[in-house]
């Protein structure tokens, strides 16, 4: 997240870089306020230590504002800067690790598959609302 500003190359892409994150945060946000929804089953209990950690990440992470994904909506927006600026081996790495962000959010039972869709929804407006500037 920290560094892809840093991969825009020009004042016009940082904007709409910049336009597109704080669209979506501001329509997700609105959204978790109107749409308070909860968690809906129960969460499996792992043991041990990734078990510790995934209780840990529970305590910490409220079981509601779940849709849109907001997650899933900045994982698109960020994927779309990294691979729009790599090359090579780069590129296919980026992408299988940005798709296993996107599905993060179900694996780890944090979103049901109707906020992720809604993640994916709310990116698709950002896209389209902020769009890039032709190049001159």
């Amino acid at each position: 997240f920290i560094a892809a500003p840093f991969f825009c190359l020009t004042n016009d892409e940082l904007i709409v870089f910049t336009r597109r994150i704080t669209g979506a945060i501001i329509v997700a946000g609105i959204c978790f306020l109107l749409f308070p929804f909860r968690f809906g089953f129960a969460q499996p209990h792992a043991g041990g230590l990734i078990g510790s950690l995934f209780d840990w990440f529970r305590g910490v992470d409220a079981p509601y504002n779940l849709f849109p994904s907001l997650h899933v909506a900045l994982c698109l927006l960020l994927a779309a800067v990294y691979v729009r600026h790599t090359m090579g081996l780069a590129r296919p790495a980026i992408i299988v690790w940005f798709t296993l962000i996107g599905f993060s959010p179900l694996l780890t039972y944090q979103h049901h598959l109707l906020d992720v869709i809604g993640g994916l929804a709310l990116a698709a407006c950002c896209f389209y609302t902020f769009r890039e500037l032709p190049s001159s």
